[in-house]
């Protein structure tokens, strides 16, 4: 993540959304038999999290870590973090281009609201991605920048279906 700004607290790292001017904390660790990212909190958040206190959640993770429990993302992420992790699989991976990732990220940025962001993947209905669509067909969108847009998502929420975060399908009209 080229747009990632380092703190002074090891392996601390954040992001600032560029219309809201919240930061996101993301946790870097490099440890044998473990080598992740993960989003430990955001400014606005209940704790206000700030560098120091995401030092401290990287912390619990790594002990935890040691300690034998599992640390990997909570079983009902929000739409954010799922995105997030989903791409950074696929780019991992290489199952996607740099170029298509940074498509994805542009249309997740620009279209999709904060408040979807920040809503738990099992939260999400139909009707709230219906919402975009909408939104952006009231906005006269072209309909192949918005067939472009369903072709983005469509496989992010098939792999949360697949694994279990959400039921039945999400069909876009």
């Amino acid at each position: 993540m080229k747009d990632l700004v380092k703190t002074k607290f090891p392996g601390i790292y954040y992001k600032t959304d560029s219309k809201t001017k919240i930061k996101t904390f993301i946790a870097r660790i490099k440890i044998v038999g473990l080598n992740t990212e993960q989003i430990v909190g955001y400014s606005n958040d209940s704790i206000k999290t700030n560098p120091s206190i995401a030092y401290q959640k990287r912390t619990e993770l790594i002990n935890k870590f040691k300690n034998g429990e599992s640390i990997k993302l909570s079983e009902n992420p929000t739409l954010d973090i799922f995105f997030t992790n989903y791409l950074k699989l696929k780019k991992n991976g290489k199952s996607l281009s740099s170029k298509k990732i940074d498509i994805y990220n542009f249309f997740y940025k620009k279209h999709i609201p904060n408040n979807l962001k920040q809503k738990k993947i099992k939260q999400i209905k139909k009707d709230d991605f219906q919402k975009v669509i909408n939104t952006m067909t009231n906005s006269n969108y072209k309909p192949s920048y918005i067939d472009t847009l369903k072709s983005c998502f469509s496989p992010v929420f098939n792999d949360a279906i697949e694994k279990g975060l959400l039921k039945g399908q999400l069909i876009f009209y």
